[in-house]
């Protein structure tokens, strides 16, 4: 399950398990970049055989079609995600082309959620997110592919490699201390 090899080892610890290893569906996250250029394309495509004095207007829309898939699929190509025996991780690239890695400790996911958005239901990808304890931030695995299968596998693995939670000791706050003056202080 999963796609191995997938994830970037440099972002694992030596005492870490890989159980799941994936990358986004290509499609679901590059479909705007493809719908530019094909309408840049065949926008160019239509003034050029207008005539040669729409060549540059057509040069242009070509160029314009092609910039925006070629940012979605750096984005595409730097995103993965992989599940280990002690942390869920995702290693993505933002809008600025910054690498950055998130990740949460299998003792602080609280709960898995699943989202579609119509794109991803054209090609049977979701999105897996993982709640967090307060205080912890949480993310989300975008369009996972195959990802109805995937959840129950994730929910599984946590629930294995999950520590067992730690039972509070209730002890009950001490009294406030205040200061009065003159209170305490003995007269002679």
């Amino acid at each position: 399950m999963g796609q191995p090899g997938a994830f970037p080892r440099s972002d694992i610890a030596p005492d870490e398990t890989v159980l799941f290893e994936g990358k986004p569906s290509m499609v679901a996250t590059t479909f705007y970049g493809i719908l530019m250029l094909l309408g840049g394309v065949l926008l160019g495509a239509l003034l050029l055989v207008l005539g040669w004095f729409f060549f540059m207007c057509s040069s242009l829309f070509i160029i314009a079609g092609v910039l925006p898939f070629v940012y979605f699929y750096l984005m595409w190509s730097g995103t993965s995600f992989a599940l280990t025996n002690k942390r869920v991780i995702l290693h993505k690239t933002d809008s600025s082309m910054h690498k950055s890695t998130q990740s949460l400790p299998l003792g602080y996911v609280t709960q898995t959620v699943r989202s579609q958005e119509f794109i991803d239901q054209l090609v049977g990808s979701g999105n897996i997110g993982f709640g967090a304890l307060p205080g912890y931030n949480g993310f989300m695995w975008p369009s996972v592919p195959d990802h109805d299968s995937v959840r129950p596998f994730i929910d599984q693995q946590i629930a294995r490699y999950r520590p067992p939670p730690q039972q509070a000791v209730y002890a009950p706050p001490p009294p406030p201390q205040y200061y009065v003056p003159g209170y305490g202080q003995q007269r002679y």
